[in-house]
């Protein structure tokens, strides 16, 4: 089978308009079997963004309570407790006067 065979193949058995809506956020999740909410949900599937934080749930990085209190906004609870802001580019000061006014000028 060539991977547009198989492509298609899983299209027509498990169509997009099928897979299950999440039970945290109320997304379509983005594979046709979802994943497993437990323990903020018993019952659903949810999508990927919502399960990394549900494993850091499981994991005891963030309290139940707390995942269970913000089940709609489990992917913005997540992202403010993980996701780390870019690093500022580095500031570059220069001493003296000419190299303050070409940077790169290599032939000085």
């Amino acid at each position: 089978m060539t991977a547009e065979e198989t492509k298609a193949y899983w299209e027509e058995k498990y169509p997009i308009a099928n897979y299950p809506t999440c039970c945290l956020c109320g997304e379509k999740t983005e594979c046709p079997f979802g994943n497993n909410p437990a323990p903020v949900a018993s019952r659903g599937k949810c999508c990927g963004a919502c399960n990394n934080a549900v494993v850091f749930v499981r994991m005891g990085l963030i309290p139940l309570a707390l995942a269970k209190k913000n089940k709609k906004n489990l992917k913005l609870l997540y992202d403010s407790l993980f996701q780390q802001e870019p690093e500022p580019e580095p500031v570059v000061v220069y001493e003296d006067e000419k190299h303050r006014e070409c940077p790169l000028d290599e032939s000085a």
